[in-house]
């Protein structure tokens, strides 16, 4: 079955369009003041989403001229879910923090966009992940016999998954930005995404229940609610 039939299509720009208004409702509702720009957060969603994906598919294109992915298949369990958790993880996040460097350095430039502090950098680097989510999405659909069944399965669990494993990186990508600390600040939070994420991949390749994966998130979406309750100050 071809990838964009209406049905498929659909999906796709009803999903972008609801997580953008989402995270734009979410941000009025944080602090009426501000004057955001619901264009501006459309572009960090498909302009950050394109420079993330294509990143990691050129690493990934550059890694297979000496690595043959194809091996992955022979290996244990183990060494899958490592795999996951060393390389995936590692990669797709660093892929969403430099998209998140050039995305706000071309938004910026055109929008004179805001990051007063970092719920500003976490709701950017959100609507980033959306879009590095939902293209994704689009290239395992169009691989997939049943297309309707994984984007509505990927739409459900991997965009929201994540946007989550990149909000644990935003307010140290706003120090970076507005307070001129060193980048290598930056390596902790984003080992603790790409741990985040490895271990998501890797849940499913030990063939968990996926409500175990529901509950992997909710806890996830606890502790990044915990990192910045305190930023939350309603004005």
């Amino acid at each position: 079955m071809p990838l964009f039939i209406p049905y498929a299509t659909l999906l796709i720009l009803l999903s972008l369009a609801a997580g953008v208004f989402a995270i734009y409702s979410y941000r009025k509702k944080i602090n009426k003041s501000r004057q955001d720009r619901l264009l501006s957060l459309f572009l960090y969603a498909l302009i950050g989403g394109i420079i993330s994906l294509s990143f990691t598919l050129f690493a990934l294109k550059f890694i297979s001229a000496l690595f043959n992915f194809a091996l992955l298949l022979s290996w244990s369990l183990a060494q899958q879910a490592l795999y996951h958790i060393f390389f995936t993880g590692p990669l797709e996040e660093f892929s969403k923090l430099f998209a998140a460097f050039i995305t706000y350095k071309i938004i910026n430039n055109k929008f004179s966009e805001q990051m007063n502090n970092p719920i500003d950098a976490l709701l950017q680097m959100a609507n980033i992940a959306l879009g590095f989510s939902l293209i994704e999405n689009i290239i395992f659909a169009s691989v997939s016999q049943d297309v309707e069944f994984i984007l509505l399965l990927r739409l459900i669990i991997s965009t929201p998954a994540h946007i989550l494993f990149t909000l644990f990186m935003a307010e140290a990508y706003y120090n970076v930005q507005k307070n001129n600390a060193p980048f290598y600040t930056l390596i902790a939070p984003w080992a603790v995404a790409s741990l985040a994420h490895g271990l998501f991949n890797a849940i499913p390749v030990f063939e968990l229940s996926s409500s175990f994966l529901i509950i992997y998130l909710t806890f996830l979406a606890y502790l990044i609610n915990m990192k910045y309750k305190k930023y939350l100050i309603q004005k």
